[in-house]
């Protein structure tokens, strides 16, 4: 037996005194087998000589008035800082790395699906500003035949023209009401789709922290750790995308100056 393992199996034997205690005795028994091994014996020779551990501990015990057949599965785990530490650099680096590039992957797809989004939003833009233009024209034209017409026809001429304007702004009026609809479903799914993800998301960083209390605790679920933990990070940058596929309305001074543009150059 090694000096750490014999230093581990002490204080998992004495875990039911205090941890002042426990410190005091540990550090007595390390300069114990430090002044030995300098004497010229090897680890496992000086811990040797101390005899049984369970009857060493049983003795310690009683000189602190504690009795030596207490339940020993109650004592309190201990934990190798070494071998968890190295665990934990090698999650970290694991989970680092797979970040990285599920990041880089996901962020070019967003990117290429930004700028199809982009293109696809110009193209509709550019169709519906040139209709509206040609709207435009063609209702400042039908507005000056109406009026030449409507002096000629009197009321009844005059009275057609009106219904003709009404219906023409009621089916102008429900194209943008169609156009307001789809942009408003739209929304509504990608806003309904981050929320559900990011909800789950939330369960996984909540299911994050129960697993390392038991990996604090010395159970084996580091790899179920560090499935959760990637399982968390891919409802983030879901969510993040779904946030960035919102399509935002545009001030109304900029669609004015977009159709005003039209306007000039058709």
């Amino acid at each position: 037996m090694t000096k750490t393992e014999f230093i581990l199996e002490l204080r998992k034997n004495l875990a039911v005194l205090k941890d002042e205690e426990i410190e005091d005795i540990v550090e007595e028994y390390e300069q114990h087998i430090d002044m030995k091994v300098q004497s010229g014996l090897t680890e496992e020779e000086a811990i040797e000589d101390f005899g049984s551990i369970r009857e060493l501990c049983r003795e310690i015990l009683e000189a602190y008035h504690v009795k030596s057949d207490y339940d020993q599965g109650k004592a309190r785990p201990v934990i190798d800082l070494h071998r968890f530490c190295s665990e934990g650099k090698k999650a970290e680096a694991f989970v680092e790395n797979g970040a990285r590039m599920a990041g880089g992957r996901l962020k070019k797809m967003i990117n290429r699906l930004r700028k199809g989004l982009d293109q696809l939003a110009e193209n509709v833009k550019s169709k519906m500003l040139s209709v509206s233009a040609a709207m435009k024209r063609e209702k400042i034209k039908a507005e000056k035949e109406e009026k030449t017409s409507a002096e000629k026809r009197g009321v009844i001429g005059r009275f057609f023209s009106w219904m003709v304007r009404w219906i023409k702004a009621f089916v102008r009026w429900g194209i943008r009401l169609a156009f307001w609809c789809i942009r408003m479903i739209w929304n509504g799914f990608w806003i309904c789709t981050a929320f559900f993800i990011g909800v789950l998301g939330l369960l996984a960083l909540f299911f994050v922290g129960m697993l390392a209390v038991f990996l604090a605790q010395g159970y084996p679920v580091a790899g179920i750790t560090i499935g959760v933990l990637g399982v968390f990070l891919c409802c983030g940058s879901v969510t993040g995308a779904c946030l960035c596929l919102i399509k935002r309305k545009k001030p109304a001074m900029d669609r004015r100056r977009g159709e005003s543009d039209y306007e000039q150059n058709p």
